[in-house]
């Protein structure tokens, strides 16, 4: 087995040889011994070794032992070696300066191997103990750290002591004590009773002396000292500490020192308080959570709110709690505030009034910020330089802002403020305090919900209403002139002489018109609902679609002997772009109802005005007023809306659909124009409304100028010369007989053949016969065995009409945009919808029969 591992080492050095065996024998059982023969190499080895204990001859041929041992002291690494002088020198000064030098001991030559083993053995001893001391202090420093204490303790100089007597004890405070307070040393922290007072709380002065008081003078040792306390840390900071201690007492029960110690508690102290606060918190949040979701309409939401916003106010102890709604005003999104709480002890306010709105561009992008679900929060002197300014505006000190959603925007936002304490919220306290918003949104946007509900529900239940009386008032609207047709057609059979046909005829005529018009009303507010009224604009010219327009009133303000006047403006264009058939609509139905509701005798006016803008487009100002029974303020807010009219009564006295209005209002709307009213009862009316128009390219000469309507332009337009289409034949593809009949003998004097087809199969198979035999079809689309879309696209795919171009119009009552691009995609050039206009038949013949 090998030499086990000696504890301890000694360095010995020493010039002579002998000298240096002798005390290597001496020691070499017990200890690992170095040895060097001069000063230099005593220091490097020291430094390469670090023994135990060093023994140091004085007399050295290069440097003496006082040199050595000067060094080995100025130096870090072996300053704390425990040197021996081993010397011949038996003098008092020799061992006088040495032991001034920092010499451990001293060893008279010749030497005795027992002196030198006791010497060592004692400086081994002191070693030992120094080590077990610096121990004992590091392991004292380690459990004072690890459990945040340090240890304080007063030397007795009396039996009793009293609370506010002069102290003649005696007061030692560990460093550690003095650490924990922020001080270096006792220069900052002396000892004495002083110290610590000038420390302690004002409020906890009182408690920790009377708490001291009665366990120093309690000589049986019942009454403990454990109490907590507040002490000022150097940086101005109060800081929460456990103090407890133990007096040790003579026999008699008097003490003569007590011992103690003081524990950093603060953080635990925080903790503690901080889930306190949580706790009331959930608390308060449960009882706010019950009053919102008891909320059932607008008064009670009121006061949930302001309920919900003191529990919440009382349960941080915030001074104020404020509800903001966000509102846009001149451009600017501003917060307005809608509901507020404040304290008892911090009343600033009593009205609304007393919270100003204001921008969010006053804050440091609150705006994005709160969109973002981000709190702002904290004392003000920790926030941007913007909302210091601002808190400053409003004498706060610490605020907290919750951002509120409404439908997943940002709908406004809740502040707990307070005036009198800076203060931060734990993102656990901002986490349930956002709950307790968000249950104020929720109970805001349930109500909101409701209201909607409700309003939806009253308004269902008003259109509901409204569409049953439109509904039995189409059925009177639709059955009075079908009456009418009936009965007339009735009458003209038995009229023994022409007088009296003609004038069934005519009154047959007048109801077809009025049922068309009512039928064409229908269609067109079903085209609304189902929001696919489109515009169909040409260029036309606007004195002649004027012109019919006044032909289809004139008879009416003739019958009734009313007096019509007419205003054109003189730059009014000739040809307009836009769609003329509409444009006729709304006039028509103006100028009906003026013509309707202006009693025998009164007048009728239509002006007609252009302004014009800086691209060379216009705008058309329409204006028809009359002298009739006008329309209250009341009536006025109907007279827009589908299927109500002014009054119950009008419809009965007058007639009408009601919807003529409301179907002009949105024809004008898709002009890019407006219309309004001006009315008063018994005094007329005035509608008035404009439309965006451009002037057409045959009105524009060589310069570029629109050309004006001319005043004394024929009126009555060309009438069809007889036998224009004398030759041409026509296909008429058409499954209805009557139809048939009524486009053969409208078209008759045109002098057009016309040969007809009662499917699509039957056309088609009569244009595959005979490829090049007719000059133009007119073609119903819904008839049976093929519809008319199928027989076109298998006309237009025959191989004998790749080079013939055969003109094909739709003639049916579909009349939608969907149709008419349906007919187009399949193969027809044109359209016609029924009824059947002679006029825009003709128009379609000319077009492409020349």
């Amino acid at each position: 087995m090998g030499e086990a591992v000696k504890k301890y080492s000694v360095l010995i050095v020493d010039d002579d040889s002998a000298s240096i065996m002798t005390l290597t024998h001496i020691l070499s059982s017990e200890y690992t011994v170095y040895a060097v023969k001069s000063g230099r190499q005593a220091v490097q080895a020291a430094e390469m070794h670090l023994p135990d204990v060093i023994l140091l001859d004085i007399v050295m041929p290069d440097i003496d032992g006082y040199a050595v041992l000067a060094a080995l002291k100025s130096s870090e690494q072996t300053k704390e070696i425990p040197v021996i002088y081993v010397t011949g020198l038996n003098t008092a000064g020799s061992e006088e300066k040495g032991l001034q030098l920092g010499a451990a001991d001293y060893i008279i030559k010749p030497f005795s191997p027992a002196i030198v083993l006791r010497r060592i053995e004692s400086q081994i001893k002191m070693l030992e103990q120094a080590r077990a001391a610096e121990y004992n202090a590091t392991n004292y420093k380690l459990v004072c750290e690890a459990m945040h204490i340090a240890l304080w303790r007063m030397e007795a100089r009396t039996p009793v002591v009293e609370q506010g007597a002069e102290d003649v004890n005696i007061w030692i405070w560990s460093q550690e004590f003095r650490h924990m307070l922020g001080f270096s040393d006792e220069n900052d922290f002396p000892d004495t009773l002083e110290s610590f007072m000038s420390r302690l709380h004002p409020e906890d002065v009182e408690g920790a002396l009377a708490a001291f008081v009665a366990h120093f003078n309690d000589r049986t040792g019942q009454t403990p000292y454990d109490i907590e306390y507040r002490l000022r840390h150097k940086n101005g900071e109060y800081r929460y500490f456990d103090g407890f201690g133990t007096a040790l007492r003579d026999p008699e029960g008097y003490p003569i020192r007590v011992s103690g110690a003081i524990r950093d508690v603060t953080e635990k102290k925080h903790l503690e308080e901080t889930l306190d606060r949580q706790n009331n918190l959930l608390y308060a949040v449960n009882h706010a959570a019950g009053v919102l979701l008891t909320a059932e309409d607008e008064d009670t939401l009121r006061e949930a709110l302001l309920e919900g916003m003191g529990i919440i106010g009382r349960g941080v102890d915030a001074d104020c709690v404020e509800l903001w709604r966000n509102e846009w005003i001149d451009g600017k999104l501003y917060a307005t505030i809608r509901h507020y709480w404040f304290s008892d002890q911090n009343r600033r306010a009593t009205t609304i009034a007393d919270f100003p709105s204001f921008p969010y561009s006053d804050t440091a992008n609150w705006e994005n910020r709160l969109a973002q679900g981000e709190c702002i929060h904290g004392p003000i002197f920790g926030l941007p330089p913007e909302d210091q300014e601002f808190a400053n505006s409003f004498g706060l000190k610490s605020l907290l802002v919750i951002p509120m959603f409404m439908k997943n925007r940002l709908w406004g936002m809740c502040c707990i403020d307070d005036y009198s304490k800076y203060r931060s919220f734990s993102e656990d306290e901002i986490n349930i305090l956002r709950s307790v918003v968000n249950m104020m949104a929720s109970a805001m946007r349930r109500q909101a919900l409701d209201e909607e509900l409700h309003s939806a529900l009253e308004q269902a239940t008003a259109a509901s209403k409204a569409k049953g009386d439109f509904l039995s008032h189409m059925s009177h609207e639709m059955r009075t002139p079908m009456n009418a047709i009936i009965g007339m057609t009735a009458i003209g059979r038995k009229a023994a002489d022409m007088e009296g046909k003609d004038h069934a005829f005519g009154k047959i005529g007048d109801a077809s018109s009025h049922l068309l018009g009512v039928i064409n009303d229908v269609l067109d507010i079903s085209k609304i609902e189902a929001n696919k009224l489109e515009l169909a604009p040409v260029e036309y010219d606007f004195e002649k679609m004027l012109h019919k327009v006044l032909t289809v009133v004139n008879f009416r303000v003739e019958e009734k002997r009313q007096t019509l006047s007419v205003s054109i403006d003189p730059g009014l264009p000739r040809y307009i772009v836009g769609d003329d058939q509409r444009l006729a609509q709304v006039i028509t139905n103006l100028m009906a109802n003026a013509v309707k509701f202006t009693p025998e005798g009164g007048e009728i006016r239509l002006a007609v005005s252009v302004d014009w803008a800086a691209n060379g487009d216009c705008e058309l100002c329409v204006e028809v007023s009359d002298s009739g029974i006008g329309i209250s303020a009341e009536q006025q807010e109907k007279l827009f809306t589908a299927f109500e009219q002014a009054e119950s009564g009008t419809s009965r006295e007058y007639g009408g659909t009601g919807l003529g209005l409301v179907i002009s209002k949105r024809i004008i709307e898709l002009m890019g124009g407006g219309i309004r009213v001006e009315s008063e009862l018994g005094k007329g009316s005035r509608f008035i409304f404009t439309v965006k128009a451009r002037c057409g390219p045959k009105s524009r000469d060589s310069g570029g100028v629109c050309i004006p309507c001319e005043a004394d332009r024929d009126k009555g337009g060309a009438e069809e010369t007889p036998g224009t289409f004398a030759g041409r034949r026509m296909l008429l593809a058409e499954d209805m007989e009557i139809n048939r009949e009524i486009l053969i003998a409208l078209l008759e004097d045109t002098g057009i053949l016309i040969e007809c087809a009662e499917n699509g199969r039957e056309a088609l198979e009569m244009i595959e016969a005979n490829p090049g035999k007719y000059d133009i079809v007119f073609m119903d689309v819904q008839m049976p065995k093929m519809d008319g879309l199928e027989s076109v696209r298998r006309i237009r795919a025959l191989p004998a009409m790749r080079d013939i171009s055969l003109p094909v119009v739709a003639m049916t009552a579909n009349v939608f945009k969907d149709d008419i691009e349906a007919c187009l995609a399949a193969g027809m050039d044109d359209h016609l919808g029924k009824p059947l206009d002679i006029e825009r038949a003709l128009e379609k013949l000319h077009k492409y029969l020349g």
